[in-house]
């Protein structure tokens, strides 16, 4: 019993103590932040670090919009897109497409390219997954547009007719050699007079026969309008897996940059576009992106 028993002056003490301020009932976010700011200051213990977004809502309407502009101008974004088509939207990948690095005697000059991705339109193998039809879905070579993925091309040139109209000006289409791509591609840029360029490292994860593509002989044949000269004559990997598909996509990153164009169109697949940006696509879905990348250059200026 000797052991179980408390001082009364201490058990005073106890009794006495309001319940601390985390404890009180508040709203989630409230609580958060003020549980962080009633933490005792312990030596030896790593600091935290509050998190703006967390007490945010505690501000006026015309604080919260001067810190929303401010984030947008340290972004580069000091255009209002909230009227623009959802397909317009402009998409910061940080960590994805940016390559944020710093080396001593080197000095940093920020590039912007201006990046349209397109996914394919339905293509048969789509509307057979769609159906159920797994097994014939799989094994269809290569599948070509469906009439509804022809429809969803004239309406995605509609969008690109108003897109180019407003100013932006594509200088490349790079397009993944299957055939549904390329499709895509052609009836969505075709007369605009800006050269196509196929290029393998941006085709679907060719886990099955349906992401199989075409050899390049034949496709030179049938597309004489489009560039296939870096592309393999078997171009797809049919062992294809989770590493290798993550080797491609950043194998087309280091390509991408090394691009002159600053504004380009790439035609892809969804299992690849998700693999890269971390983004769902659409059948003959379109996302703008702008593209900050600080590369290193000399501390001369050059």
């Amino acid at each position: 019993m000797r052991n179980s028993m408390i001082p009364s002056k201490l058990a005073d003490q106890l009794t006495s103590q309001k319940d601390p301020e985390i404890l009180k009932p508040h709203s989630k976010s409230q609580l958060v932040v003020e549980s962080i700011s009633s933490l005792p200051i312990v030596k030896n213990r790593r600091k935290t670090r509050r998190n703006p977004r967390q007490s945010i809502s505690s501000l006026s309407p015309s604080q919260q919009q001067e810190i929303c502009k401010q984030s947008l101008e340290k972004m580069g974004e000091r255009d209002n897109f909230r009227d623009k088509p959802r397909s317009l939207k402009k998409i910061r990948l940080w960590n994805l497409l940016s390559i944020d690095c710093k080396v001593n005697g080197h000095t940093y000059k920020k590039i912007e390219k201006q990046l349209l991705f397109v996914r394919h339109a339905e293509g048969f193998h789509n509307s057979l997954f769609d159906e159920k039809r797994v097994h014939e879905a799989v094994n269809i070579r290569d599948p070509e547009l469906t009439p509804l993925g022809n429809c969803q091309v004239a309406d995605l040139r509609k969008e690109v007719d108003a897109l180019i109209a407003s100013g932006v000006k594509i200088e490349k289409i790079v397009v993944s050699p299957m055939t549904r791509t390329l499709q895509t591609a052609w009836g969505t840029f075709n007369g605009y007079n800006i050269p196509f360029q196929a290029n393998h490292l941006v085709t679907e994860y060719s886990d099955a026969p349906c992401n199989y593509g075409t050899i390049r002989s034949k496709l030179e044949k049938m597309w004489p309008q489009v560039d296939f000269a870096t592309v393999p004559e078997v171009w797809w990997n049919e062992d294809e897996n989770d590493v290798t598909i993550t080797l491609r996509a950043k194998r087309f990153r280091e390509w991408l940059f090394k691009q002159p164009e600053k504004c380009l169109a790439i035609v892809s697949h969804a299992g690849f576009l998700h693999e890269l940006l971390q983004e769902p696509f659409r059948n003959c879905e379109l996302k703008r992106i702008n593209w900050i990348h600080r590369s290193r250059r000399q501390a001369k200026g050059l």
